[in-house]
């Protein structure tokens, strides 16, 4: 179960002069954008061969249905949704579908992807492999992992479950933004979320990684106001290392009062029914995938420019001018 996918695509699938009819093409690309484009990000194999060899292909074909092809997968690239990938295989670059179809399947072993989608011509080869599937054939039953993407998504109270279903934002994201008014370090149920920051670390370029919050320490009536120097310190006592080792840097955004929880990225948002908080027993929570309009309303909404909050604070760890940042 997953609320986001990582799928490789062989490049027949999205070369128009593969198929004897446009039509069909064109239904097909149109169920493909709409999942790589919201749910989905793509795998540029090879080290960006898969994608480079891809553009040169359809530049040479010069009609309008590569045009669409090239558009999108500019649009793709632009919004961080094809990813890289090193070599699976050993030299030389795959030159058909076969090959490229192996490629993946070794990506796969390296790091897995949720499914490979090839073309018609090669899906007899790899009937007996569940991951591998005809791009005609991805709404059939059958196919069990196209479907498997949800918008909502039931989960343990626990870290190593909050790593798995955000694994791809943590992995591949180029913004991630950690919004929980009650995210404290100090606190037993916070004590893990170290955890998703060094999973977010340790790749080029660093993602720019901001935390949410706000100044009240707890909830219900009389709750003190946290002190802005010590709240300093106690993030960076907490977190300074994780993120030096890391090689991450956080900018910490502390309102006035807020109370829903997200994760908001540029390949996606959820918002967390409890947040980031763990718990040792048998508690389940809720996670729900924002649509594209909320995902950027609530971005906006936690917009240090933004009227709907007072922004109180903000701190960087670790220092800009740090010498180890």
């Amino acid at each position: 179960m997953a609320l986001f996918s990582e799928y490789a695509v062989t490049p027949d699938v999205l070369d128009p002069t593969c198929y004897p009819d446009s039509t069909v093409f064109s239904s097909l690309i149109a169920s493909l954008k709409e999942v790589f484009s919201h749910e989905g990000i793509v795998r540029n194999l090879r080290d960006k061969a898969w994608g480079a060899n891809l553009i040169k292909r359809l530049k040479g074909a010069k009609n309008p249905e590569s045009e669409k092809i090239l558009r999108l997968l500019a649009e793709l690239s632009n919004k961080g949704r094809l990813i890289p990938s090193a070599p699976a295989l050993p030299p030389p670059s795959p030159t058909n579908e076969r090959e490229w179809c192996e490629e993946a399947l070794a990506s796969h072993s390296n790091l897995p992807l949720n499914g490979i989608i090839v073309s018609d011509a090669i899906r007899s080869t790899y009937r007996r492999n569940s991951l591998v599937e005809s791009v005609k054939r991805l709404s059939l039953s059958t196919c069990t992992w196209w479907s498997l993407t949800n918008n909502s998504l039931r989960l343990s109270r626990d870290i190593n479950d909050y790593k798995d279903a955000l694994k791809l934002i943590l992995r591949h994201a180029k913004s991630i933004k950690f919004i929980d008014p009650h995210i404290d370090p100090e606190k037993p149920n916070y004590r893990h979320f170290s955890q998703l920051l060094e999973v977010a670390g340790n790749r080029t370029p660093q993602p720019h990684v901001e935390i949410h919050r706000k100044i009240l320490r707890g909830s219900g009536q009389n709750v003190p106001l946290w002190d802005p120097q010590n709240m300093e310190d106690t993030f960076r006592k907490a977190f300074e290392r994780v993120l030096l080792e890391a090689k991450l840097k956080i900018k910490v955004f502390v309102w006035d009062d807020f109370h829903d929880r997200y994760l908001i990225s540029n390949l996606g948002g959820i918002q967390m029914a409890n947040g980031f908080d763990t718990s040792t027993g048998p508690r389940r929570t809720t996670w729900s995938r924002l649509g594209r309009s909320v995902r950027d309303d609530v971005q906006r909404e936690f917009n240090d420019k933004n009227e709907d909050h007072r922004l109180r604070f903000t701190f960087t760890i670790p220092f800009q001018n740090s010498p180890s940042a």
